[in-house]
């Protein structure tokens, strides 16, 4: 989201990088891709990727987490991995 206010608040993970005038508001998450590597490897990645459709709704809800705990969006150190049901 961009902003004409830089946003920071440590508690929940929220930070700012100046884009020009504006603000980047984003937010800090621990899990980014390692999840994936745990249970794909590069080719299948691809081809997986490949098969995407990102047109439409997938109606799946994952909280991809290698272990439980993360601080964004949910900043709670207890908060679950949610990884099924598996494609």
């Amino acid at each position: 989201m961009l902003s004409h206010t830089r946003v920071d608040d440590a508690r929940y993970g929220i930070y700012s990088h100046r884009q020009g005038d504006l603000w980047l508001v984003g937010g800090a998450s621990n899990t980014g891709g390692a999840v994936l590597r745990k249970f794909f490897t590069d080719a299948e990645l691809e081809t997986l990727s490949r098969q995407i459709d990102t047109n439409a709704e997938s109606g799946l809800d994952y909280y991809p987490l290698l272990q439980k705990g993360d601080r964004f969006p949910i900043n709670d150190p207890e908060f679950p991995p949610k990884l099924e049901p598996r494609p």
